[in-house]
């Protein structure tokens, strides 16, 4: 979509002229200029082809939200593939988005049996930043297969975990997604636990941009930017 600063109504029709209407997208405009402008451009817009207004309740009906099956190790390798020093916005598995915590639970589910499984809605972590444990050090893969196994059994309507017990250390979500992921590829031998941002790129540039004085609420944008990913349309 396009958004931000105030265009005139002339502007937005060339705009919209010019948009690829092969496929569904949202498209936002800030319309500025004079009435009877303004009154041309909505009247031209409402005579395109393939051009409706929609309202928020609206857009709820289009999105298509299917029952998601994946392989924990497409989704493992998804996610190694595309980790720097930190999580990645989102993941994808034979081009369907997912977020973060879709890809949390798909790993933690893998653990327990083999072939697919399916994808269950959860929040991203509830807890205060002072709590998230930043870890170091190595784990056994085992011990990330058990961890796994006893979180997924926690997860169903519920939030990630803030941090999760593997073996005798503590570490971080974000790092555990990393460790889940290495242990699906790789089930055996020591796996070293990374040092890694828990912010997704995007939630760390939007929290950068538009601090908050209160630390909790940028830290609570951030664990719950790990639910989004892009939408499919119907």
């Amino acid at each position: 979509g396009k958004a931000g600063k105030a265009i005139p109504g002339a502007e937005l029709l060339a705009s919209l002229a010019a948009l690829d209407r092969s496929h569904t997208q949202v498209v936002t405009y800030n319309m500025t200029g004079e009435p009877a402008d303004l009154r041309h451009a909505l009247a031209a817009m409402r005579d395109m082809e393939n051009l409706s207004f929609v309202s928020a309740a609206d857009l709820v009906t289009l999105v298509d939200a299917p029952t998601v099956r994946v392989e924990p190790g497409a989704v493992a390798r998804s996610v190694l593939d595309d980790w720097r020093q930190g999580p990645p916005d989102f993941v994808e598995v034979d081009g369907t988005p997912l977020s973060l915590a879709d890809a949390f639970v798909a790993l933690a589910k893998g653990f327990s049996g083999d072939g697919a499984v399916q994808v269950s809605p959860v929040l991203g972590p509830l807890g205060d930043p002072g709590d998230l444990v930043q870890a170091a050090g190595h784990v056994s893969a085992g011990e990330v297969l058990a961890a796994g196994i006893e979180v997924a059994a926690s997860l169903s309507g519920g939030a990630l975990p803030l941090n999760v017990r593997v073996g005798s250390a503590e570490v971080g979500f974000h790092q555990f997604l990393y460790l889940m992921a290495k242990a699906t590829i790789t089930p055996t031998g020591q796996l070293q636990i990374p040092d890694a941002d828990h912010a997704p790129p995007f939630a760390r540039w939007l929290t950068t941009a538009m601090r908050r004085p209160n630390q909790a609420s940028n830290f609570w944008v951030e664990c719950q930017y790990w639910t989004i990913k892009p939408v499919v349309w119907r």
